[in-house]
């Protein structure tokens, strides 16, 4: 399917690159022989630059949401219609309202292509005033510049060049009211190769399920080992990422994906230790965290795992993230254990008595 490179750069008054994320949301309508999903694809903006690859649109609009650090956010919406170009600058693009569902496709009219960004097209008066039905692609409806909408009859034209004869539909009716009932039943045995059939039907089901843009895919790293134990540092009350606590968690992903994390497991003298899951890259850097969504971490760290001052509590919960490209490293994602402490005594357990397990999830919804 077309796509269109969309640059973007952006810059404060003073000059200045700007941070934060635009947030680009397809309408859900099929392209091509798939259907595209609404689902929000998130772009980081690093020194006012970022880029995204974006489908043409045979109808409808993107929805774009910046979310420009320090500053509210700005809503539009526009159009990216089949014929756009490879390269899109972003601050060219034209917003536009009130575009309907569904819009017409045109060629040419008179010679003038549409606008490759928003669809537009203008006809200017003059001229024979003629339009011919080659010229368009789908409907006969189109919205000039002035607001006002041109009905195009194609009757005789029709009657014309194609040479429709109204006694051929005549004969269509009358042999449509002769046909069988629309609402009938059978039995399995009036059914010629009924089991065949079905198991034909059963075959493309496995087989759309097992296509690579509608997987599940899951990491399942359960601990049970004889008597490992990860002993807390003592971090100085500062977030560290834990190097010497379980093992790094990698699943392949994609950006727009939904990944969950379920951790379940258990700890003794914690009453100072708050922690959470972090992105790393390759190299071990930290990305973001998952209990905030950004690099800078919650002050207690995910809910689920809060001090306590009893010993031997058991933990569990659940979290997760929504892939953004910066998450993204050699096409996996790679999760860590991140921790704040202020003494050393705290243990997490893992072992055949004290089993801990960390269930990770992709589920990417981009083909459904």
């Amino acid at each position: 399917m077309p796509a269109s490179l969309i640059d973007i750069d952006f810059k404060r008054a003073e000059g200045t690159g700007s941070t934060g994320r635009i947030l680009f949301t397809p309408p859900r309508l099929r392209v091509g022989s798939q259907m595209l999903s609404r689902y929000t694809v998130p772009i980081r903006i690093k020194n006012g630059k970022a880029k995204v690859g974006l489908e043409h649109l045979p109808s409808g609009t993107y929805h774009v949401r910046e979310e420009i650090d320090g500053k509210p956010a700005f809503e539009f919406d526009f159009a990216l219609p089949l014929g756009s170009a490879e390269v899109i600058q972003y601050e060219g693009i034209t917003p536009v309202s009130s575009v309907p569902t569904v819009y017409t496709v045109v060629r040419t009219i008179n010679d003038v292509a549409p606008n490759p960004t928003t669809g537009n097209i203008v006809v200017e008066t003059g001229g024979t005033g003629e339009i011919y039905l080659e010229d368009l692609m789908d409907v006969s409806l189109f919205t000039p510049a002035d607001g006002n909408v041109l009905v195009f009859d194609f009757a005789n034209d029709l009657w014309e060049n194609r040479h429709l004869d109204v006694q051929d539909i005549q004969g269509l009716a009358s042999a449509l009211s002769t046909k069988a009932s629309s609402v009938h039943t059978h039995t399995v045995s009036q059914i010629t190769d009924f089991e065949d059939s079905v198991e034909e039907i059963a075959q493309l089901i496995v087989d759309d399920r097992a296509l690579p843009n509608r997987i599940l895919r899951v990491k399942d790293k359960s601990k049970q080992g004889a008597g490992d134990t990860y002993n807390l540092p003592d971090t100085g009350g500062n977030w560290v990422l834990f190097a010497g606590g379980p093992v790094e968690y990698v699943i392949q992903a994609n950006v727009g994906d939904d990944i969950n994390l379920d951790y379940d497991f258990q700890m003794d003298q914690h009453a100072t230790a708050v922690m959470d899951f972090a992105v790393v890259d390759a190299a071990g850097f930290l990305v973001r965290y998952l209990g905030s969504g950004t690099s800078t971490p919650t002050y207690d760290g995910l809910p689920g795992i809060y001090p306590a001052s009893e010993r031997f509590q058991g933990l569990s919960g659940l979290t997760g993230l929504t892939v953004e490209a910066d998450d993204i490293d050699g096409g996996f994602v790679r999760l860590q254990w991140a921790i704040k402490t202020s003494a050393d005594n705290g243990k997490i357990y893992a072992n055949n008595n004290s089993p801990l397990s960390i269930r990770v999830v992709n589920t990417r919804l981009s083909g459904l």
